[in-house]
């Protein structure tokens, strides 16, 4: 049966009877594409024995369709208005858990770790996008399989090959937990309000190993991005000026991790960076 939250009619009306006027800094961009719900959903690949997190519910058309296959969904809205119609949509529809507040402020590892959550499946808020899955692949203990819509340049930024323009901090903070995979480029008029972008649906699956072991986390942080800060800069520099190493202790932790000497940030590796960071923050360091 389809959904009245995929009619833009429907959506529209729901809107006006709220005197809601979307807020761009809230990625207030409703979906309306059955089609694509039913993407997300499968993509997601969720059961009855999942919990769900999702995060920025809008008017519920992902926490509706989760729901459907009874699937236990928590779903955190941050608009007081939103939450409020939430609240009256899923009335007596006992395996949505709604949650008031913004997921920056929330206790995240206690809200996973309480919900059970096994899948983050999302329309992340586009101007916080970033920021949440850069949170999300910091937890001790990562959520396995999430599916995002997000802005399609933030999809390509975490897909990024070294070497290109797109290949920064949110690809190495991110690959280092996950896979990345961009699933479909989404286009605007499957949302109301039409927003001025393209969006795309990316999954991030939970590598078996991370990348970077927990030990050296911080550390792999603070130099992936100190080096992005001056990301014109050679590697090498950087070890320099920020971290006080010898001529011969740069040369040396280069070799060690693989890296060419004339090296900038967007060319090192995910791998490699971790290599470094480890090294940088043992006894084995130079």
């Amino acid at each position: 049966m389809k959904s009245k939250l995929t009619s833009p009619t429907y959506v529209r009306r729901i809107m006006k009877e709220m005197n809601l006027r979307p807020r761009r800094s809230l990625g207030q961009n409703f979906l309306i594409d059955a089609n694509i719900v039913e993407f997300i959903i499968n993509a997601a690949a969720v059961s009855q024995n999942d919990a769900v997190l999702e995060i920025g519910a809008g008017l519920g058309v992902l926490s509706e369709a989760l729901a459907a296959r009874k699937t236990a969904v928590i779903a955190v809205e941050k608009d007081p208005r939103l939450t409020d119609h939430l609240a009256s949509y899923f009335a007596g529809i006992p395996n949505i858990t709604l949650i008031h507040g913004d997921i920056l402020d929330l206790d995240l590892p206690a809200l996973i770790t309480a919900g059970h959550i096994t899948r983050v499946v999302s329309n992340l808020p586009y101007s916080v996008a970033s920021r949440i899955l850069v949170r999300l692949a910091q937890l001790e203990r990562p959520v396995p399989r999430m599916v995002v819509t997000i802005q399609k340049d933030v999809a390509e930024r975490l897909v990024a090959r070294p070497g290109t323009s797109a290949y920064g901090v949110l690809t190495i903070l991110v690959g280092a937990v996950y896979t990345a995979r961009r699933l479909k480029v989404v286009s605007p008029h499957c949302f109301v309000p039409v927003p001025r972008i393209d969006s795309a649906v990316v999954l991030l699956m939970q590598r078996e190993y991370p990348i970077c072991p927990r030990a050296h986390r911080k550390a792999f942080r603070d130099l992936v991005r100190t080096a992005f800060t001056r990301r014109r800069k050679k590697i090498s520099s950087l070890l320099r000026d920020h971290y006080g190493l010898t001529e011969n202790d740069r040369q040396r932790l280069l070799k060690q991790a693989g890296v060419p000497p004339d090296a900038r940030p967007e060319n090192v590796s995910i791998t490699a960076w971790a290599e470094m960071a480890g090294r940088l923050s043992t006894d084995e360091s130079p």
